[in-house]
């Protein structure tokens, strides 16, 4: 049965890419190439246009494969691992720019995104054979090690962790690979290509067409299918946090991966869907799950603090806040879905 459930998590992920290509299916693929990789627990598409040379996906490949050995938990190479072992580790560089970006938004997000969350993470086990409902005393102990201010960042790269934490990077590690494949293309002169890490999305350049790309974002109703509603972006990164993504059922209660990092459960509130709109694919990896733990008001209030960064909120009682930069942007599907601007 758990087997069933995972792969119904990985067939999602395929559904995502469906949406987002099935809205991009009128544009001419002329000289595009693509491929497909499974890294970071998750598939990833990177698709390119305007050219034919093979290598430019090689050297994607190769710093997808890169990250992925630095970022990884479970691999005992990786930085991550050793400084979960170690509790004070000199990391590679990038691995401590992430933890201290990881940090700045912890802050923003009055601690709902927090790195620190591994404690907790690792007894709920969700998306695994293992996903259960831990003991309410396993989660009390565990809670004792959550708290980003547990992460202290020290001169030439050093990260010590105190109350014995541990990290998990899984919240905010794609949107910084998005963003570094990015640097990449620009930099090998690919004008228009779309980077798709598990969901987490990278809008590189205009559409093939000269026009803006047109992604969708996948109703997040269990049992609707198709998109909610489109985004017309060029040059952006999206990424939506959602219930519908990883969760388990028991007695008819749903139990999905955005874990409350104050009470160690899965976050119980009016919102379905949080999807985040900015230049920097990072930034937005790590809003679209703070964001959907503050609740709407706080999070479009916590937004104003934020340049160039936008947001789509979807309700259990069928609204759909919006920016109000986004009022030219978007399209809304679901006519029984009321869109409201903030």
């Amino acid at each position: 049965m758990k087997k069933n459930k995972i792969i119904t998590s990985i067939t999602g992920l395929f559904l995502l890419v469906i949406i987002l290509y099935s809205l991009i299916s009128q544009n001419n693929k002329t000289n595009a190439i693509s491929n497909t990789f499974f890294y970071l627990g998750t598939i990833i598409d990177i698709t390119l246009y305007d050219t034919d040379n093979q290598a430019y996906l090689e050297e994607v490949k190769d710093l997808i494969e890169k990250y992925d050995h630095l970022f990884d938990r479970n691999k005992e190479k990786s930085d991550l691992y050793k400084l979960n072992t170690l509790k004070s580790y000199k990391v590679n560089k990038s691995t401590y720019e992430v933890v201290e970006t990881a940090l700045e938004y912890s802050r923003l997000t009055e601690g709902f995104f927090d790195i620190t969350i591994n404690p907790i993470v690792d007894l709920w086990k969700i998306g695994t054979d293992d996903e259960n409902i831990p003991a309410p005393k396993a989660i009390e102990d565990a809670l004792l090690s959550v708290g980003y201010e547990n992460v202290i960042l020290k001169e030439e790269n050093l990260i010590s962790l105190a109350n014995n934490a541990s990290l998990d990077l899984g919240g905010i590690a794609k949107g910084f690979i998005a963003d570094e494949i990015a640097g990449v293309l620009e930099a090998n002169g690919i004008k228009r290509a779309l980077i798709n890490l598990g969901g987490n999305i990278y809008a590189h350049g205009n559409s093939p067409d000269g026009t803006p790309w047109r992604i969708g974002i996948r109703h997040p109703e269990e049992k609707r299918n198709g998109s909610i509603l489109k985004v017309m972006l060029e040059n952006k990164s999206i990424v939506t946090s959602g219930v519908t993504e990883r969760f388990f059922v028991v007695n008819d209660q749903r139990y999905h991966h955005i874990l409350n990092p104050f009470t160690g459960y899965p976050i119980d509130n009016n919102i379905l869907s949080v999807t985040i709109i900015s230049n920097n694919s990072m930034v937005g990896d790590a809003l679209a799950t703070g964001m959907f733990a503050l609740g709407v008001e706080k999070a479009f209030t916590s937004l104003k603090e934020l340049k160039d960064v936008q947001m789509i909120v979807v309700t259990k009682d069928k609204k759909i806040y919006y920016s109000k930069a986004l009022e030219d942007k978007i399209e809304i599907f679901d006519p029984s879905y009321e869109g409201i601007k903030k």
